[in-house]
């Protein structure tokens, strides 16, 4: 049982939350673990890497990288793409940002968390510091995103609606875990450095997203790094409260005023959250998804005359609004190829103008496309009180110019439970974003995420990558 969540102070002798979290982690098998949710693991690790790469052959590189070079030249550890070393703390910062850069990493709708980005860069960077097996390293990323979903959960999306992304203040904590099980710490010891990562948590802003800044590209490698810098804090011989979440002045207070006790939703080690995260097919904001397949639904369907149409109508949640939607002839015009991944009207116009919605569509090349504003013109939008967030619908309504109406809706953004992504999409993804890179390597990388459990360590895989 754990400690009253609405009375902190409370005497009572049940244990608190970040000794649960400890507990599961130290005790977390590989053999407990469902095939589905490894085989779920290893889509997600290889997916985060993918996007990394690919970021990583991008300008997004030399920010990264850069800023890395603060934290730490010297050391052994892999920034991917990268042919040069540097500190563990580095290469994790590094590969969260570039796991972020392009805004193609999964969510976990719910919560609106991005876990992969943080927790697989914080899992790799401690994985190879500390040597461990492949079959440790994927017991620790379960671990870490179980954890780090919980507390999403039960933050119920206020952080998000706080200014805080959800993604670095939940996160700190599902990184620190999996330094801590990497480094083979007892239960004790992975208490110690949760109630720590309270005290090197980052908030993660989110202001930059209107202001059209890119600082939030590495919100999650900051966060990852913070989940090292936990561990090497306990080394250290510091002490952190393991009443860091439920205390007068922990995290549920700080940051939410209180939650309730029937927030944390378990149990852990039978319900498997990380089988909800999902994917991403397109390299913009998840709520922008649902309305992509809907343009590339009438593209196939109608073709792409701009002249033909009188006005597109989109239907979207109120959840949406001032992610993708205002101000809304400020998203019209994005002034750089970060702001096109958070606009619903420019991402709308360009699926329908070039028929696609890749990488390349996000990019400089259509930026100033001059057919661009025949399709930003026609494009309206409603808030549609039927439509949840939680579920990121979508509804496109074309009303052409002969009186003719087209209209499509999207229930639920694919990849989750209901409307799984096929694996086979998820490498043709991969194999899109490493097309930079030797074939032979990157089908190597594939074999070895796909064979995890089997390795004795990550060197090969972590050498293939640089």
């Amino acid at each position: 049982m754990l400690k009253d969540l609405a009375n902190p102070v409370s005497e009572a002798p049940e244990i608190y939350l970040a000794e649960v979290f400890a507990a599961f982690s130290a005790g977390l098998t590989f053999e407990a673990i469902p095939t589905k949710v490894l085989e779920k693991a290893k889509l997600l690790i290889l997916d985060t890497i993918g996007v990394a790469l690919g970021a990583a052959a991008d300008d997004s590189a030399a920010m990264a990288t850069a800023a890395a070079a603060v934290l730490g030249e010297t050391g052994t550890a892999t920034v991917l793409g990268q042919k040069r070393s540097f500190s563990p703390h580095a290469a994790a910062f590094a590969n969260g940002s570039l796991a972020h850069a392009f805004d193609f990493d999964d969510t976990h709708i719910e919560t609106l968390l991005h876990p992969s980005c943080v927790l697989v860069p914080a899992l790799l960077a401690a994985a190879e510091a500390n040597n461990t097996s492949g079959k440790d390293a994927l017991v620790a990323f379960v671990a870490g995103t179980e954890v780090t979903l919980r507390l999403a959960q039960m933050a119920r999306q206020q952080l998000n609606r706080r200014g805080f992304q959800t993604s670095a203040v939940a996160g700190s904590f599902g990184a620190a875990l999996i330094a801590a099980r990497c480094a083979a710490l007892s239960e004790a010891e992975t208490t110690n450095v949760i109630g720590l990562a309270g005290s090197v948590a980052p908030s993660g802003i989110m202001q930059c997203v209107p202001a059209g800044a890119s600082a939030k590209q590495m919100h999650p490698g900051w966060t990852a790094h913070c989940g090292l810098m936990a561990l090497d804090l306990h080394k250290a011989g510091f002490t952190g409260p393991s009443s860091i979440f439920e205390g007068p002045l922990g995290v549920f207070n700080a940051f939410l005023n209180g939650i309730e006790p029937e927030a944390f939703k378990g149990p852990l080690g039978s319900h498997w959250e990380l089988l909800a995260i999902r994917s991403k097919l397109y390299p913009c904001g998840h709520p922008i998804h649902a309305n992509l397949d809907c343009a590339l639904e009438y593209v196939r369907t109608h073709g792409s005359d701009p002249d033909k149409i009188e006005k597109i109508e989109l239907a979207v949640p109120e959840g949406a609004i001032h992610t993708v939607c205002e101000p809304w002839e400020k998203k019209k015009t994005p002034a750089t190829a970060y702001d096109t991944r958070f606009s619903l009207p420019y991402a709308v116009a360009v699926t329908l103008m070039s028929g696609q919605a890749g990488v390349d569509a996000f990019s400089e090349k259509y930026l100033d496309a001059p057919q661009l504003p025949d399709w930003t013109r026609l494009l309206e939008y409603r808030v549609e009180p039927s439509l949840q967030i939680g579920k990121m619908p979508a509804q496109m309504t074309v009303f052409h110019k002969d009186g003719t109406e087209w209209s499509h809706t999207v229930a639920e953004v694919r990849g989750g439970l209901a409307t799984p992504i096929p694996a086979d999409d998820l490498f043709r993804k991969f194999r899109d974003l490493t097309r930079a890179y030797d074939v032979t390597s990157m089908r190597q990388v594939e074999t070895l995420v796909a064979e995890m459990d089997r390795q004795s360590n990550l060197s090969d895989l972590m050498q293939l990558m640089r």
